[in-house]
């Protein structure tokens, strides 16, 4: 889990915990929570109607004390569509899943069956469409099966003891079917290769492979099954190892069909390169990075660094920025750092777009080193059209913080104009 970009550790005496039984993720008090916090979370669920199986295999080979390095894995994941765990589907089970294609995950059968002691009955509604109706543990003429279809999506509300009522179309959250839920399968592949070299620097380039069905028991809709990624890496380090100075480039391609279990892109990807919300690719995609880092004091590092990122839908963003560090003092560390996106969204209509400009600072003073003081400001404007009429939200923090790793007390003022 990671709030407004940071990565926070799940226990009860650091960020948050987790109630699994409910469903619910609480923070502690060192993290109060408004609207305006940003929250991203990774989960996987673990519900599934057929038993999974799990393979996986890998090696690796290192070539001259380090020098080269090539590694590879294989791993594969999904239900056994020959092990249902809910019971043998019938052959129109098997018809309906095989008919389907990808779309599996909204398959569902009548979850009606005449029943004379069931525990609903036929009334026609005023429209006039006919709803089941609960009447009691054998008064009926049909016993019902409901499902949750999702808020928004149904027609009956769940009164709880296996009663269900009927509120309307689409103000509900169940309706009178049996979902069929189809197994799926994941293969992921991997090879990576490292060469390094004192003069030259170091080169990664990596090879991913996904094969994913959605729908075991169908062949349609697998042309897309297939994806492919390819990245490649050049750092080079110069100067005082202290510094850290060096050049830092990086460059993938994803296919718009790759799928992955591992997370792809660092939290607040999206806002770094002011995407319109909610965002999410299903076209190729090119992304390029670089930075540099200089010092050239000791006090003083500079790191300008840029990015590209495009997808083949007509989405483009831009983003460049520079950090500087600055050591006055052995026990005083000053942090200055300003950024400036620019992202365009091309679609068959028209073209919209969005800029956002930030800056950011800290002082900081470490008397020992158990002890840490702090002050700082974070500025942030954002504008865009995705929507239409252009809109932006503009914000000034500002904060001072002091004490122990363990212990500390912080102050915060935030100002926001939407």
């Amino acid at each position: 889990m990671w709030l407004e970009g940071r990565h926070l550790e799940r226990v009860s005496n650091n960020d948050y915990t987790i109630d699994y039984q409910a469903g619910t993720v609480t923070f502690t008090v060192n993290h109060p929570i408004d609207s305006r916090r940003r929250i991203e979370i990774d989960y996987e669920p673990q519900g599934t109607d057929f038993r999974e199986e799990y393979f996986s295999g890998g090696g690796a080979v290192v070539i001259g004390d380090s020098a080269f390095v090539m590694e590879t894995g294989w791993m594969r994941e999904g239900g056994d569509r020959g092990e249902p765990l809910t019971g043998e589907l019938s052959d129109s089970d098997r018809s309906i899943l095989a008919n389907a294609g990808d779309s599996a995950g909204l398959t569902y059968r009548s979850g009606v069956r005449a029943d004379t002691a069931g525990e609903y009955i036929i009334v026609a509604d005023s429209l006039p469409d006919s709803v089941y109706q609960y009447v009691g543990e054998a008064g009926g003429e049909y016993a019902v099966t409901f499902s949750y279809i999702g808020r928004g999506l149904g027609d009956y509300r769940n009164l709880g003891s296996s009663r269900f009522e009927y509120v309307g179309a689409g103000n509900g959250e169940y309706l009178p079917v049996v979902v069929l839920a189809a197994p799926e399968r994941s293969d992921q592949f991997v090879a990576r290769g490292r060469w390094q070299n004192d003069a030259v620097g170091e080169v990664a380039v990596e090879y991913r492979h996904s094969q994913v069905d959605a729908n075991l028991f169908s062949g349609l809709d697998d042309n897309d099954n297939a994806g492919n990624l390819y990245g490649v890496n050049y750092v080079r380090h110069w100067g005082r190892q202290e510094q850290g100075d060096g050049i830092d480039l990086k460059s993938r391609f994803r296919e718009g069909t790759f799928r992955s279990r591992d997370r792809l892109y660092e939290p607040e990807f999206n806002r770094s390169f002011h995407l319109p919300s909610l965002y999410s690719p299903v076209s190729d995609e090119w992304w390029h990075e670089g930075s540099v880092r200089v010092s050239p004091f000791r006090a003083l590092t500079l790191i300008p660094s840029g990015g590209l990122l495009r997808y083949d839908d007509g989405t483009e963003g831009t983003r460049t920025g520079i950090d500087v560090q600055v050591r006055p003092l052995k026990k005083v560390e000053i942090l200055l750092g300003v950024r400036s996106i620019r992202t365009d969204v091309w679609n068959e209509a028209a073209m919209s777009d969005g800029g956002a400009l930030s800056a950011e600072g800290r002082i900081m003073y470490r008397p020992s080193a158990a002890w840490l003081f702090s002050t700082g400001a974070e500025y942030d404007d954002r504008t865009n059209s995705y929507t239409g009429a252009e809109s932006g939200t503009r914000y000034l923090r500002l904060h001072a913080e002091g004490g122990q790793q363990t212990e500390r007390a912080r102050v915060e003022q935030y100002v926001e104009d939407s």
